[in-house]
């Protein structure tokens, strides 16, 4: 019951999603996020995460990013929710390459109920590349420093990729 709900509200998700991040802002705010959907390992993830983003020096961007990820077991019909919030800060180095480096904290909630608080510290870089006159595609790749194997629920290297918008 609790995966027909989510499931039948991600197209509102989105649709939210796109409408709030296309509006107009002012110079230097930048807005979107990533969405992103997945299955391996049986095991079906679901994960949103809108940002924004201001730079106020010319190379440099600082962020906040909420986000939520959704993981169902598709055997054993375990499901487990992530949530939490990130600050970032990213570094132009070149045409394209930038630094990354951001802070998350989460909870993470089980079927049974269990909770935990998780904290991360990703560090790493990534490339940009406009796809319109205000939309830039972004690719990173991070590393954990605070991952433990066992512990933390996400695995090292982690792959992110997303839209950005600037107004």
């Amino acid at each position: 019951m609790f995966t027909n709900k989510i499931l039948k509200n991600t197209k509102n998700y989105i649709f939210f999603f796109l409408l709030v991040f296309s509006t107009y802002s002012f110079a230097q705010i930048r807005t979107g996020g990533n969405i992103g959907l997945n299955v391996y390992n049986n095991i079906l993830i679901i994960d949103l995460s809108p940002e924004i983003g201001y730079t106020f020096i010319d190379n440099a961007l600082a962020g906040f990013s909420p986000f939520i990820l959704y993981a169902k077991q598709l055997q054993t019909d375990e499901k487990q929710i992530l949530y939490g919030a990130r600050t970032f800060g990213e570094y132009k180095l070149e045409i394209g390459a930038f630094a990354h480096l951001e802070y998350e904290i989460s909870r993470l909630w089980t079927t049974e109920g269990f909770m935990k608080t998780m904290h991360a510290l990703p560090i790493g870089g990534g490339f940009e590349s406009p796809i319109g006159i205000n939309t830039t595609a972004y690719f990173m790749l991070l590393y954990d420093v605070l991952y433990k194997p066992g512990i933390s629920y996400r695995q090292n290297p982690i792959i992110r990729a997303g839209l950005r918008y600037s107004f």
